[in-house]
């Protein structure tokens, strides 16, 4: 995985727009691109994406990867915070 401003690309080589680098996930599982759009995982959702913004499920398996990696360090940073505070507290 390869990540610039504005593009994360896969190790299968395809990219994905994501604007300032951000991947959403909505309540139903979609997949959103930084902005306003959706990066298709299936024919469930009708969002209007094009099949140029479709994943496999190999491709979307690996910006789940990324993406967990991504929240479990912003939860150990704030973990940390909060430990820290406790601290200051006592």
């Amino acid at each position: 995985m390869k990540q610039d401003n504005n593009f994360l690309k896969l190790k299968s080589g395809k990219e994905i727009y994501a604007h300032k680098g951000i991947i959403g996930l909505g309540k139903k599982l979609n997949i959103f691109e930084g902005y306003d759009g959706c990066i298709g995982v299936d024919e469930s959702y009708k969002g209007g994406y094009t099949s140029r913004h479709a994943l496999t499920q190999s491709q979307a398996k690996e910006v789940c990867e990324i993406m967990i990696k991504r929240w479990s360090k912003l939860l150990k940073k704030v973990e940390t915070r909060i430990e820290k505070e406790n601290i200051k507290q006592k």
